[in-house]
């Protein structure tokens, strides 16, 4: 609702018998400079909006309007509630790193793993279907993992190149399907069954962040994590690193 008609439906919304209410919200997101202008501009105008209800009588005991952006950008309301979604995951909202410093925070989603499950070896002309190709021109080693569409993945951007790691070192990632993810291990001879497979964290000197990896499937690094909660068992660490609880599975998180 526009806020210019809010305050006359929201007194009238109060008169009805049997209504009571409870709660009123805006939300304000930005990821620059502009957006933090426009974001402050916001926030006035709908501090003005509750002081003018509070006048009718009118006290929502739920009031919300700051999101991350306004957290992290020092912006302040006279609201009694935030809703927290980039910072929450350790995220920042800026495209601007300027804007904030958010070097206190730490992503929540440090590392996605699997292992693999099978690994096969294919010469020339072997009839597989792998990444929309059928059939091979050269000889290939594949690996197949089991995570995909089903635990939160979604199929690469085409043109894209994702990767993952196996091994500490960067192996191509053919294709994801709803279960499974089929990785080109020709490079890794020594690559067995149960090798780890990570699509986010480091091993060695390679590393995949989640900026990459959002990239790469063509979505934020927000969209990501919130793709895979729930779907994936996790393992969880305390501050220090240490351990604090887990729900192992053939794939998950940390």
């Amino acid at each position: 609702m526009p806020l210019e008609a809010a305050e006359v439906f929201l007194a009238e919304l109060a008169a009805m018998p049997g209504l009571d209410v409870q709660g009123l919200y805006t939300h304000l997101p930005f990821g620059d400079a502009q957006g933090r202008d426009w974001a402050e501009q916001k926030l006035a105008a709908f501090d003005g909006l509750l002081a003018r209800l509070a006048a009718r009588g009118l006290v929502p005991p739920l009031t919300q309007a700051r999101a991350s952006a306004c957290v992290a950008a020092g912006l302040s309301d006279k609201a009694n509630a935030i809703c927290v979604g980039h910072l929450l995951y350790g995220l920042s909202p800026f495209a601007d790193d300027s804007l904030a410093d958010l070097s206190a925070y730490r992503p929540l989603l440090a590392e996605i793993g699997s292992r693999l499950i099978q690994v096969s070896d294919h010469p020339q002309g072997s009839d597989i279907a792998i990444g929309g190709s059928y059939g091979i021109r050269h000889g290939r080693r594949t690996g197949v993992a089991p995570i995909g569409v089903a635990q939160g993945l979604v199929r690469p951007v085409p043109g894209s190149r994702p990767q993952a790691l196996v091994r500490g070192s960067r192996v191509p990632i053919l294709a994801v399907s709803l279960e499974h993810l089929v990785l080109d291990l020709t490079d890794i001879e020594a690559a067995a069954v149960g090798d780890a497979v990570r699509l986010l964290g480091s091993e060695g000197d390679a590393a995949i962040g989640l900026d990459e990896l959002a990239t790469w499937f063509g979505v934020t690094p927000l969209d990501t994590v919130m793709a895979l909660s729930g779907r994936l068992p996790a393992h969880y660490r305390d501050a220090a690193g240490g351990a604090a609880g887990s729900t192992p599975h053939r794939s998950e998180a940390r």
